[in-house]
């Protein structure tokens, strides 16, 4: 009786050790299946999660008006794709750029057919590698006037630099065009300003021209000077008044040759050189009396005494 117990107990003991060992089991291959389960939903979370390439603002680096082209430089903190849309106005660009596949952190883009003094919107767009897109904010770009080539009305033509391109001819002919046209202006100015003074004077009919300010013209008008052959004690002054000039024009008073002093008419041709240093020579002395406007001249002789 004791054996048989003995036995049984044996038995129960065997198979409580047996339950006990298959209920680790079962424990840890559960627990393991649990630890994949998780890792496997982490890995197809990571991979299903992907960051969104951050653009700064992108900068016009270069461009070129002839051309139409501008270069857009800008990077972003992952590796990314390069493209740039551009357009008239924010959010309907039109335009674009040729898309860069290449996955880089440092992006540069063309922007074509763009016209001169003409503003610009334009933004940078970058892809992720798993196609996530990024865009920078709205930039605003002027495309520069072009530059201007000026040119000659003569036979040859003026470079930017300044620099005349004869052609065919010699530059002493360039030059000698240059001198005309010159003198053919201020003969132009000349006669503007005797119209002028005709108009000032109430004059009618066509006026002669005459060359202003350097006195070197003719006119057949004469002025009366005074005084005139009169003697002045050396070291001692005179005052000459004259009359016919025109009205309110500057009178160049002239000794051997030189300007010594400038009177200006009044409103009706007359002028006063007030006290004018006689000259230290003795001897008759001619002073010269030369309307700049007009070219009218006069003259007075002193005799100069001690």
């Amino acid at each position: 009786m004791s054996t048989a117990i003995k036995k049984i107990n044996k038995l129960l003991a065997a198979a409580l050790t047996g339950a006990m060992a298959l209920f680790g089991l079962a424990f840890a291959t559960g627990a393991s299946a649990q630890v994949a389960t998780s890792t496997s939903t982490t890995t197809a979370s990571a991979s299903a999660t992907s960051t969104v390439p951050n653009i700064g603002a992108p900068t016009v680096v270069a461009s070129d008006p002839t051309a139409g082209t501008a270069l857009v430089e800008w990077s972003t903190d992952i590796p990314a794709t390069t493209q740039v849309y551009y357009g008239l106005s924010p959010g309907n660009y039109g335009h674009s750029s040729t898309i860069d596949d290449t996955l880089t952190t440092a992006h540069s883009a063309l922007m074509t057919g763009l016209s001169p003094d003409v503003t610009y919107h334009f933004v940078a767009s970058s892809n992720s590698d798993s196609g996530v897109n990024g865009a920078s904010s709205d930039q605003i770009f002027t495309m520069p006037a072009a530059a201007m080539t000026a040119t000659s009305t003569l036979t040859g033509t003026v470079s930017p630099v300044g620099v005349v391109s004869t052609g065919s001819s010699t530059l002493d002919s360039v030059i000698t065009q240059l001198e005309n046209q010159i003198h053919a202006l201020q003969s132009e100015v000349a006669s503007l300003q005797a119209q002028i003074q005709s108009v000032y004077n109430g004059q009618t009919g066509n006026v002669s021209t005459s060359t202003p300010a350097n006195s070197t013209a003719t006119s057949s008008a004469i002025a009366t000077i005074t005084p005139n052959g009169v003697s002045v004690r050396n070291g001692t002054s005179v005052d000459f008044s004259g009359s016919g000039f025109w009205n309110n024009e500057p009178v160049n008073v002239m000794a051997n040759g030189q300007i010594v002093s400038t009177a200006r008419a009044d409103g009706g041709g007359n002028f006063s050189t007030g006290s004018l240093p006689v000259d230290g020579t003795l001897g008759s002395q001619t002073y010269s009396f030369v309307g700049q406007w007009s070219g009218i001249t006069g003259s007075a002789t002193v005799r100069v005494i001690p």
